[in-house]
């Protein structure tokens, strides 16, 4: 029986409305989800004129573990189910960029007893086990072998892979350091840690391991506002750098594809994303240029796989290179560089050649890294007869050939592989890195990222430009032609910043820096001071306006800044030592006595702070003490003997003269 047209045209508009229905429920659904989503969203103002609209650097993102309210949930979560992988990836150098120091990696034997590792600036390095803890102790010596002094630190951390070598982490309250004892694997021996060198002003455990450093060595950390190395206790959740790193948090990815018949867009697979997406993966720990900062408004931790890492760091270069320098981490410069790069049109990246689970074995990474090379070039291999490559002893390594080992600048005793591939005589330069398209030569740095910003992040990006050129003046020195150009650029920059975000304290302490190397200490000390204002126990505007007010003899400022400062951190040396000069410069030789035994009791080996205590005792009459402080110094630099005791005499007659201390 035929149906009444009426009929089924009710019907056909009733399944229309249906559609419709449907289709806006699905809308509400995804919006709703979106909006929970984007709840955990970071907004960042814009900067410069007119740019006050917040912008949100996890937008656009392909995966929901983008978003920053989804939870980091360990290793552990993922060896369920990716157990070969896990194996596979302990072994590799990220899988062991930091251990507690209870796995005795990187250290002497274990034992009782102690042992010399090496000798440096006069103090003698050891190593000592006890009770299952690993000491590191500094001590001076007499001739005849009879210790002056030592300082003695336990270390908790080895960090590092010891691929290359080994540093050591000392962790008191939360504020974390540097020891001076290192292992440099290549070369097989012990030595002095990365900056405590020549002309380093570092004294012993007391360098600071910032945020910065430890992302690339650590899985997590959580730093604590005001101190430059303080951190959440326990500082470390998980220790190497983990899954997550790479592939995004993974509390979707454990609760929701467990159940899923095939996975979603819970977690990243760095394998599949964009070619800019991909590099950012990698980029995040091995793109270092000349300086680097997290944008404005951003942790060193905020960055998810999965999204441009211009958005969360700027980097900056030399618009020239360098060709000199090869640093430890500047494989992605090199790479940039290369002709097989250049010409892969992105199809190249990091994980075309390295297996970010599983190094090869040594016996197999000529044939391995050749696999590599032939998925581009099977069509046209080595030009080079074999007997030719034979004779040079390569005779299958491309690597050995077209990627040469290099001496790395930045860290002493180790050497890297050249990613600039060149071609022709191993090891012959293969000229200056270039700087990305795009910015003008006659700048001090360029953003490496400037062809992939959008105006509104160029805008943003002065900031970040104005923060590196007060570094880059900060580096050079007062009497460096650069130092005043940097600073000079960097003022306004900054300036502007400040303006649209008074609360950046990092805007903040680099314009001051700027002012200061430009011989504006007032207007410096204003720039600090209302870092101060908005967060009063920011360590590095403290101890700048502690410094700088003693500079323009504003004593009483200085000594409260240095209180202060010593109040946020405790485990600096210098900071006692700094008051200490300027008690005395204000005349207050019991406080600058104090505040000098205090140095001394962090770090034995300062001879300012012993000099400040012979000037202390010649002032107040003691010249028995004075007598005995000079003899205690003379043991410790008996080099200088003629010297030391020529300023004594001249101490001695300023003291009887009631004048300043010489």
């Amino acid at each position: 029986m035929s149906q009444n047209p009426r009929s089924r045209i009710r019907r056909r508009l009733l399944g229309r409305v249906l559609v419709l229905a449907a289709i806006t429920l699905i809308a509400v659904i995804v919006g709703t989800l979106a909006l929970s989503i984007r709840g955990g969203r970071k907004l960042l103002p814009g900067f410069g004129a007119g740019a006050r609209e917040a912008r949100d650097v996890y937008a656009g993102a392909l995966y929901e573990n983008a978003n920053p309210r989804v939870a980091y949930v360990g290793d552990e979560a993922c060896v369920g189910c990716h157990r070969a992988i896990a194996e596979d990836y302990r072994t590799h150098p990220m899988g062991r960029s930091l251990a507690p120091i209870d796995a005795g990696r990187g250290t002497p034997p274990a034992g009782a007893g102690e042992k010399a590792l090496f000798e440096w600036n006069g103090l003698q390095f050891s190593a000592e086990h006890r009770d299952g803890r690993v000491f590191h102790k500094a001590t001076r010596r007499e001739p005849g072998g009879e210790t002056l002094a030592e300082v003695e630190c336990e270390v908790k951390y080895a960090l590092g892979s010891g691929t290359r070598g080994a540093s050591f982490l000392v962790e008191r309250d939360g504020f974390v350091s540097l020891s001076p004892v290192a292992w440099f694997a290549q070369e097989g021996r012990w030595g002095v840690s990365p900056g405590y060198g020549e002309g380093s002003q570092q004294t012993n455990f007391e360098r600071a391991v910032y945020p910065e450093c430890l992302y690339c060595h650590a899985n997590q950390v959580r730093p604590v506002a005001g101190p430059l190395n303080r951190y959440e206790t326990p500082v470390f959740r998980g220790h190497a750098i983990g899954c997550e790193r790479c592939h995004g948090p993974g509390g979707l990815h454990v609760r929701e594809d467990a159940r899923a018949a095939s996975p979603g867009r819970t977690i990243v697979n760095p394998a599949s994303l964009a070619p800019e997406l991909r590099e950012s993966v990698c980029q995040q720990c091995h793109l270092q240029g000349a300086f680097r900062t997290p944008r404005a408004g951003l942790g060193a931790f905020d960055y998810r796989p999965g999204l441009p890492l211009h958005r969360f760091w700027a980097v900056f270069q030399r618009p020239d290179g360098s060709r000199e320098q090869s640093d430890a981490v500047g494989h992605v410069e090199q790479l940039g560089t290369s002709r097989c790069f250049l010409e892969s049109e992105g199809r190249l990246g990091c994980i075309s050649c390295h297996d970010p689970h599983k190094l090869p074995e040594p016996s197999a990474k000529a044939d391995y890294y050749r696999r590599r090379c032939l998925d581009c070039h099977q069509q046209r291999g080595c030009s080079l007869p074999r007997a030719e490559r034979e004779a040079r002893g390569q005779a299958e390594d491309c690597v050995g050939c077209h990627m040469p080992r290099l001496k790395v600048a930045n860290i002493p005793h180790t050497a890297a592989t050249d990613h600039r591939i060149p071609r022709g005589v191993p090891g012959r330069d293969a000229g200056r890195p270039r700087a990305p398209a795009g910015p003008d030569a006659r700048a001090l740095l360029v953003d490496y990222f400037d062809a992939r910003r959008t105006e509104e992040e160029r805008s943003a990006g002065r900031r970040d430009l104005g923060v590196a050129l007060a570094w880059v003046s900060g580096r050079l020195g007062p009497k460096s032609g650069l130092t005043t150009m940097s600073a000079t650029q960097a003022v306004p920059l900054l300036q502007e910043a400040l303006r649209d975000r008074p609360d950046d304290r990092a805007a903040g302490n680099s314009l001051g820096a700027a002012l200061e190397a430009l011989g504006r200490g007032p207007e410096a000390l204003d720039a600090y001071e209302a870092v101060l204002r908005a967060a009063p126990d920011d360590e590095m505007a403290l101890r700048s306006s502690g410094s700088l007010a003693a500079s323009l003899r504003r004593y009483d400022l200085a000594r409260e800044s240095l209180r202060r400062t010593i109040a946020v951190n405790p485990w600096r040396s210098d900071y006692r030592l700094a008051l200490a000069k300027i008690l005395s410069q204000a005349g207050d030789w019991p406080g600058a006595l104090a505040a000098a035994r205090e140095a001394l009791g962090l770090d034995p080996n300062q001879p300012e702070a012993r000099s400040i205590l012979i000037q202390g005792h010649l002032r107040a009459g003691e010249a028995a003490k004075a007598e005995a402080e000079l003899q205690t110094l003379l043991r410790f630099y008996p080099a200088g003997r003629e010297i030391w005791q020529q300023w004594y005499e001249d101490q001695k007659r300023a003291a009887a003269a009631g004048g300043n201390p010489l």
